[in-house]
């Protein structure tokens, strides 16, 4: 099937990106998050935003598309939900997931933007206390 506009194309750019980072999660979790080993996801994860480098560029960081961080936040949002799920029950559970979900991309996109400033280790590093100190609110 063709693509009626430019939006179509973004759409299924966006939609493949997003499959793919699902893939990874169930992947490495085997479905069970709560005891997915997460220093291997952000391994996996990784490895898929090097491999689809120029579509995360060009969403993230030449011209950041406000729709695609808003879906992959709902993504996060959702496993952090599967990860930790006696969290939702606190008080503000989706601003404390949604403070998580932003960490998360902007450490992505912060690496994307330097990618010479930081190596993939150091850059894991700080996703993981990031999460850390944000699941420690919870």
């Amino acid at each position: 099937m063709g693509h009626r506009n430019v939006d179509d194309v973004l759409t299924e750019v966006e939609d493949g990106l997003l499959s793919g980072l699902a893939e990874v999660t169930e992947r490495v979790s085997g479905g069970d998050l709560p005891h997915m080993d997460f220093s291997e996801f952000l391994d996996e994860t990784f490895a898929f935003i090097r491999t689809n480098w120029s579509d995360f560029q060009a969403l993230l960081v030449s011209q950041p598309d406000a729709r695609f961080v808003a879906r992959w936040k709902g993504a996060i949002k959702a496993n952090f939900a599967r990860r930790y799920p006696q969290a939702r029950m606190r008080q503000n559970w989706e601003l404390i997931a949604e403070m998580g979900a932003s960490a998360v991309i902007g450490a992505y996109t912060w690496w994307m933007e330097h990618p010479n400033a930081t190596g993939i280790d150091a850059a894991k590093r700080q996703i993981d206390r990031a999460i850390t100190t944000i699941v420690a609110v919870l």
